[in-house]
């Protein structure tokens, strides 16, 4: 719940900045690392394909609340209507139209790090 949290609070920030944020995937990263001590402890491996995946999900709904604002604000629709009508292919179009090359390689290269951290904060522990 906590990487959905700060999803929302990256959608939020975007919507602020008229923009998609997509420097909101270093706090969310944190967002994540805090939330794995709470969680039973994990072997390595799976404690690292753990932290990928929340940051996924984080990342994934935070475009999609970003598609969802966008397109309330373009069509003038009320936002939960936005959002419950607005396919996965449209999120994906509005989220891949309003987010740049390279951040598409920063959201990748973040998930990648904190899979790596995450998997060695298991090792030492």
């Amino acid at each position: 719940m906590l990487a959905l949290c700060a999803g929302a609070i990256w959608s939020v920030v975007a919507l602020l900045t008229d923009g998609s944020a997509n420097w909101m995937v270093l706090p969310a990263a944190a967002v994540v690392v805090w939330s794995l001590g709470f969680m039973p402890p994990l072997a390595g491996p799976a404690r690292a394909v753990v932290a990928f995946l929340l940051l996924l999900a984080c990342i994934v709904y935070a475009q999609l609340l970003n598609a969802a604002s966008v397109l309330a604000g373009q069509l003038g629709l009320p936002f939960k209507e936005a959002l419950l009508t607005m396919g996965p292919e449209l999120a994906w179009a509005v989220a891949r139209a309003r987010t740049p090359v390279w951040a598409l390689f920063l959201l990748l290269a973040t998930a990648i790090v904190l899979a790596a951290y995450a998997y060695r904060g298991a090792a030492r522990s």
